[in-house]
């Protein structure tokens, strides 16, 4: 993957608040494509499917923060956080 197209010292640390009212509300609710250089940080992956945590964390940079948004998976009265080899910590 070639490295993000953003301005040099660029630093994105979003907030809760920000993560909900901006890119949850753009993406989930309006169907929405984030704009650059958002869309190199916020992604929409389905970490529940057959890929290993650590074969998701390679594609996606590997060396930085990462943030997804992903349909939740029920197993019952539970969310099913199990994939491949590893588990997901819901925060």
């Amino acid at each position: 993957m070639a490295g993000p197209l953003v301005p040099y010292a660029f630093c994105f640390q979003p907030t809760d608040q920000q993560i909900i009212s901006f890119f949850l509300y753009k993406i989930a609710v309006k169907r929405q494509l984030l704009p650059p250089p958002h869309d190199e940080y916020v992604h929409e992956e389905d970490l529940f499917d057959f890929k290993e945590p650590w074969e998701i964390w390679e594609e996606y940079g590997g060396d930085q923060d990462l943030y997804f948004f992903c349909e939740l998976k029920k197993t019952g009265l539970r969310i099913h956080r199990k994939i491949g080899e590893g588990t997901w910590k819901g925060t």
